[in-house]
């Protein structure tokens, strides 16, 4: 009985949950954090809802034309070179994580439209995927890193496997031998100063790009100690409540 009614709240938590980010939506199909109100639609907001009711539909009634309209202004909002823009306000600049960039809007979009079931030979996502290892060459950073191997590993790309090696070249160990990504790692390099993640508080940021490498090692079937050894440093990020400090 007791299982029977954990069920029932879960659900009913999700679909409170659907139906209060629907008020968020604007006509175009996009979100905003101000719903109608609003000027203009966010592209990482919007690809953050697709993201959420392709996951949510496993649980709870989620309206396939909702998705749809979604999907219908990315389409819209795409260049002809295949990259999404950076669209819309987002006040909370932590809700962002590391989608500072054109690229990594893109990859963000993408992953959206891969999780929503789109295959990766739609003329919308093969365009897409051309934008993101247009670029390859000019990503720096851990985060980038992270999310687009994620991009490329979850649409099966041929480039995915150098996007790995490129991804694991960024890994930090920690002081007990585990294993995570962290933004403070690119500034250390780049001013080469002592090494030393431990002094202050890692970032929000640090646990998302760190489960984003988690998935493609997933995906990509990774030796099985060091997939541990980012599932354990992931697991001792959690805060009182055994949830996690979040970008988004």
């Amino acid at each position: 009985v007791s299982k029977l009614f954990k069920y029932f709240h879960y659900e009913d938590l999700f679909h409170t949950g659907y139906q209060r980010e629907l008020t968020y939506k604007r006509r175009s199909g996009s979100y905003s954090i101000f719903g109608k109100s609003d000027s203009e639609g966010s592209m990482m907001l919007t690809a953050f809802v697709v993201r959420s009711f392709a996951r949510a539909r496993k649980y709870v009634f989620v309206d396939e034309d909702e998705i749809k309209h979604s999907i219908q202004w990315f389409r819209r909002k795409q260049k002809p070179s295949g990259c999404f823009p950076k669209y819309g306000k987002v006040f909370d600049k932590s809700l962002q994580g590391g989608l500072n960039s054109e690229l990594t809007i893109t990859a963000y979009v993408t992953i959206a439209l891969l999780e929503a079931g789109f295959n990766k030979k739609t003329r919308m996502v093969s365009k897409a995927l051309s934008c993101v290892t247009d670029n390859l060459t000019h990503i720096q950073d851990s985060y980038t890193t992270s999310l687009v191997t994620y991009t490329l590993v979850l649409a099966d790309h041929p480039k995915s496997g150098l996007m790995i090696s490129r991804l694991k070249n960024k890994a930090v160990s920690s002081e007990d031998g585990l294993i995570f990504w962290s933004a403070r790692n690119d500034k250390l390099v780049a001013t080469e100063e002592p090494t030393d993640y431990f002094a202050e508080k890692l970032r929000p940021a640090d646990v998302e790009m760190t489960g984003y490498a988690l998935m493609s090692y997933l995906k990509r079937n990774e030796q099985p100690k060091d997939i541990m050894k980012i599932v354990k440093w992931l697991s001792k990020q959690r805060n009182y409540y055994g949830g996690f400090s979040s970008t988004q």
